[in-house]
This record gives structure tokens, sequence and C-alpha cells, in this order.
């Protein structure tokens, strides 16, 4: 009896049927899923933090990247030398004594080379065993004896000599470790890190307040800085490229200027075939762009229309309060944005702590770079905090998804209730609203659990193809009916096949949170790369290839989550519009929500605003929807 009754239901009346469910949330049960996704983070975290406590208990961070003196005892971080942080060769004339190093506080800085042969000069640096007095020894005869006194400059933690020959003796010593050096960029690029980080967020912000008053014109600017920006960063990469390969090649035998020094260190420590191929990668990222922005340039601009209508869905204001949930939405996602930095900024420093855990290696004679050992320990905890790495920011920017979900269904809700009151109470379905703040404790109480596991089962392929393809977009269902992740991921599915083969459309939110991460990460790396090339000396780095795809996956993060808040409302809205399918007249999907919103549906949007209230009227055969509605 039951079943004939379903049968005889409009699906529009399913729907709503669905929402009264949902409004009832507090009631729901657990699926077996969402327990077996909180139990497998929970059992995570706590070898996570098992790790850092031993990494915090038993590290020195101050030794990693530092130089070791003749001693093995590291400069700025061993007794007594926690001031004298530069490793001075005392005879760079010779490769066999580069060992015999010395503990600064300063690099010497020579005018002349006659100035170097004044043997009254008193270094400040820090005696040791092998070398017990600062004062400069020149004695040909006795090269194992020398103390020099020559000019350097500081990069990073060792005063390397300016004078060519010298130079090329000392590189030898100055190979580092990969883990030293990529640790040690970080470390020193902090800074460049934290303002690339603030020009991300401030552009995602202008985004946001510009996209409603011009739509097309903000979507097209981007496009179009998104593409210049990778044929510039391209462009700026192969000039990068041809000035390390002529630092690797200076004839000059004189006092080098310190950018030929540190051109010259950079073309030690990173091959240029590197450069020249992550430049030309952006460039054919650029050209194969351009090429797609040609045939898709509707799409593009219907892309702006539909985040202008997601502007205007998000300022309506919540219940009983007077903000929108826009104003709201932002401050959250400004919290996760913060909360991200800090995380990544509290990874740094348990990698640092971690990799000083074991002991340096005490060998006769080694060089100072050389003490630095990885045990096998270290390696295993390394690949756990590097999942802990990927874990935590696609955790965010799913809640951000689950969030953007529930907002989006909260608001259909009310717009149901101002529209077709009437038609509710006639049924008997009573609808409840939540505001933002209840949201966010429904996504967390009943939805983290759920996204774990369909966040495991989606990145380990323990699903089909179909379901992995559609992302983050199988979750609206979990959201609206708490059903178990891969029956909503299936529902979804089905939707999906249903709008292509009747509209022939696909859902614009992914394109709209690319355009967005793509314009706004070149534009971060772009001003990298042109501080790279014309200032180097103010970044004291070792392998900028690392820094780039650092700096290009943080802004990326930082923008992919931002455009959430469009990029998922729209697919959710979308979703929402077929699943409220009104058999009187013509199938016509929305029939809950205020016309302009129903424009999200259209495959594209090619109208002045002030005729949509009229085509919306007049062409409901447009908004056609499904003939059959699942349960």
């Amino acid at each position: 009896m039951n079943q004939q009754q379903n049968q005889q239901q409009t699906p529009r009346l399913k729907f709503l049927q669905e929402l009264q469910n949902n409004s009832q949330s507090d009631n729901w049960q657990e699926g077996s899923g969402a327990k077996y996704g909180k139990l497998l983070f929970l059992i995570f975290q706590m070898i996570f933090y098992c790790i850092l406590v031993y990494s915090f208990a038993f590290g020195n961070p101050k030794e990693l990247g530092q130089p070791f003196d003749i001693d093995n005892s590291p400069c700025g971080a061993g007794t007594g030398k926690e001031e004298y942080k530069f490793a001075y060769f005392v005879n760079p004339d010779s490769e066999e004594f580069l060992y015999r190093t010395l503990c600064l506080k300063e690099c010497p800085q020579v005018e002349n080379k006659m100035a170097e042969a004044d043997d009254s000069i008193v270094l400040d640096c820090h005696p040791n065993i092998e070398i017990a007095s600062c004062d400069v020894r020149i004695q040909p005869d006795h090269p194992e004896y020398n103390v020099l006194y020559y000019d350097t400059i500081p990069f990073i933690n060792v005063c390397a000599p300016t004078e060519k020959s010298r130079l090329q003796n000392v590189m030898k010593a100055l190979q580092k470790p990969f883990t030293v050096r990529v640790l040690s960029d970080f470390y020193n690029s902090k800074l460049i890190f934290i303002g690339l980080a603030l020009l991300a967020l401030g552009l995602n912000f202008l985004i946001i307040y510009k996209i409603d008053d011009y739509p097309r014109l903000v979507i097209w600017i981007i496009v179009i800085i998104a593409i210049l920006g990778f044929f510039g960063n391209g462009v700026l990469g192969l000039l990068y490229a041809k000035n390390l390969q002529i630092h690797g090649q200076i004839e000059q035998e004189n006092k080098l200027s310190k950018e030929q020094v540190i051109g010259y260190l950079h073309s030690n420590y990173v091959n240029s075939n590197t450069i020249f191929i992550i430049s030309i990668i952006f460039m054919l990222f650029g050209l194969i762009v351009f090429i797609f922005t040609i045939i898709w340039r509707k799409n593009i601009t219907t892309v702006g229309q539909k985040a202008e209508i997601m502007n205007n869905y998000y300022l309506i204001s919540q219940p009983d309060q007077d903000v929108n949930y826009l104003e709201s939405l932002l401050k959250v996602f400004l919290g996760l944005t913060v909360l991200l930095a800090v995380f990544f900024m509290f990874i740094l420093m348990a990698l640092f702590y971690l990799f000083t855990t074991s002991q340096p290696k005490n060998e006769q004679h080694q060089l100072a770079f050389e003490s630095f050992q990885i045990d096998i320990i270290e390696i295993i905890f390394f690949t756990i905090i590097a999942i802990e790495l990927v874990l935590v920011p696609f955790l965010v920017i799913g809640f951000s998804k689950l969030l953007v979900i529930n907002i989006i269904i909260e608001i259909y809700k009310q717009q149901i209730l101002e529209v077709d009151e009437q038609f509710l109470n006639d049924k008997n379905l009573t609808l409840k609203q939540r505001s933002l703040q209840d949201c966010i404790g429904k996504t967390v109480r009943y939805h983290f659990g759920e996204l774990m596991w369909g966040m495991f089962r989606l990145y380990f392929a323990f699903c089909s193809k179909p379901i992995f393809l559609s992302g983050f977009r199988s979750f609206i269902s979990v959201c609206l009916t708490q059903k178990g992740f891969l029956q909503s991921a299936q529902n979804q599915l089905d939707y999906d096949q249903q709008l292509q083969n009747k509209n022939r459309k696909h859902y614009q939110g992914l394109d709209y949170q690319l355009i967005i991460s793509f314009g706004v990460s070149n534009t971060c790396i772009l001003v990298y790369m042109v501080l790279l090339l014309y200032s180097p000396v103010c970044l004291a780095i070792h392998t900028p290839p690392n820094q780039i795809l650092a700096i290009y996956l943080f802004t990326f993060m930082i923008s992919y989550l931002f455009s959430t808040l469009y990029g998922m409302g729209m697919d959710t809205l979308n979703f929402l519009l077929y699943k409220d399918l009104n058999n009187e007249p013509n199938n016509y999907i929305g029939s809950s929500v205020q016309a302009q919103f129903r424009m999200i549906a259209l495959p594209q949007i090619s109208m002045p605003a002030q005729e949509v209230e009229e085509f919306l009227n007049n062409e409901i055969d447009k908004f056609q929807g499904f003939q059959e509605n699942l349960n």
C-alpha cells in the first residue's frame, strides 16, 4: 500500500518530503560508513600525535641545515655558538683542507687583495680544538695550519667566497642533502610564503566582491590573467634558466658581485634543464587553456553570470538575523584559511624536529654538511606526517564543500517558505530552517565521518571510476538525505546521467573553481618569478623549483577553498532544482524558488539581466526536468 502511494506521489512532493526529513536530522543515525571513517581518522591521529611527541622530545630544530665546524659542533646551535651561525672555510684554496671550518658571527668583507695579506686581523669567530685562535695565519709551507682572511658574502648560513677559483673549490663542501635544502628553503622563505598567501587571499576577496557588479568582465579578466600567467611564467622561467647557464660559466677571475655569487650557487644547486622543462610545461598549459577558452567562450561567460546568481543567493538573510549568509560564510572561510596556514607551519616545525632526532655523523675530516643523516625511523615517521599533510587540507576543503551544500539546502527551504508556504500547509509539510552556526554543527556531527569514509573510498579507488570522477559532488545526497556515501553517490550519478542525456549539460561549479584557482595561483607565481629573476639576493634559497611547486599548491588550495563558495553552490543548487520538479505545466524545475535562481539550470546564459524575469516566465519549457524521479 505504501509503495503504491509512493508511486502516486509527484516528484516535487517526494523532494519536499526529503527536505522535511532533512529538517528533522536531529534524529538521524550514523551509518556504518561514518563510524568507519571516524574510527580511521581517530586511529591515524593517535599515531600522528605520538610521532609529534617523539619528535619534540628528541629533536633540536636549531641543528637542521646548520653547518658543522671541525669539532663536529653545529654553528648557530652548538654550546656557546648560538650567535656564531656562519661557517667559514679557513683555507678555501685547497679542497684537501675544506674540512677545516670555523663558526663566525659575521662574514668578512675585504675590499681588495692587498688587505687579505694583513695577518694582524682577528676574525670574530668561536675557537675550537683544532683551531684554538681566531688570528689570521698565512703559512705557505704548512697550508694545513692556514687561517686565511678573504672576501665573502653571507649565503644562508655559510660565508661564500667572492673569488671564482675559491668559490669553485668550496662548492664540494656546500653540497647539502636534499631534505636539508628543502626544509631550509621553506624556513628562509617564510616571509615570501606569508606575502603570497596574503596576495592570494586578497585576490579571492576582490573577486567575490566584484563578481556581483561585473560578472562577465571579472570572469574574463581572470581567464586572461590565467592564460597570460602561464605564458609569463614560462617566459620568465626560460630567462632564469638562461641566467643560470650564464652564471655557471662565469669567466671573470676577479671579485664577483653578490648577484653573481648567488647565481653561481644556484647554477650548482639547480639543473637549468629542470627550470627549462617547467617553463615549457607552463607554456604548453597556457596554449591548451587558450585553445579551450576559444572553444568554450560562451560557457565561460555563463560561469561568470552564474557566479553572480550565487552571490545574490547568498545575500538572503539568515533566519531571525539581519546578517546574510555570504558575510558569515566569508568569515568561516577566512578562518579555515588561517587554520590551513597554521597547520602548514606546524607541520614544517614538526619536520624540523623530526629530522634532528638521530645523532649526526662524526667522522674524521668530514665536510660542513656531511654530518646530517636520516635513519629508517625518521623515514617511516616522515611518511606518516606526509599523509597527514595531504589528509588535513582535503578534510578542510571537504568540510567547506559539505557546509556549502548544507547552506544551499537551508536557503532553498527559506525560498520555499516564501514562495509556496500555502502548498506546504495543504500537504501538512513542515520545514525547519537552520542558521549558519546550526549548519556547522550539523556538518561536524552528522557528515564528518561520512566525509572521511567517502574520501577514503574516493582517493584509494575503493569505488567505481564514475563516482571517483564526480568527486565531492557525490556528497550532495549525503547532506540532503543522510544516506550512505555509496548509495548517495550512485543516486548523484544517475541524476548526472539523466541531465546529460536530456539537456546535454554538465555541472559548471568545477569550471568556476579551476578558473579562479589557476588565475590567482599564476599571478602569485608570476610575482615570485619576477623576484627570482630580478632580485635573487632577497631569496636566500637553494632550489627554486621546489619553492615554485610549494607556492603554486598553497595558493591554489587557498583559491580552491574560497571558490568552493560559488562552485559547489552552483552544483548543489542545480541538483536541487532538478529534484524540485513540478508536473504542471511542462515538468518545469525549481518551482519552489524565485525565478532568477532557476537560471543556474540553463546550459548557457546570454541575455541582459533585465530580460531574465520575462524570459523565465515565457519560456518555461527551457527548464524541463526529468520525466522520472529517483526514489
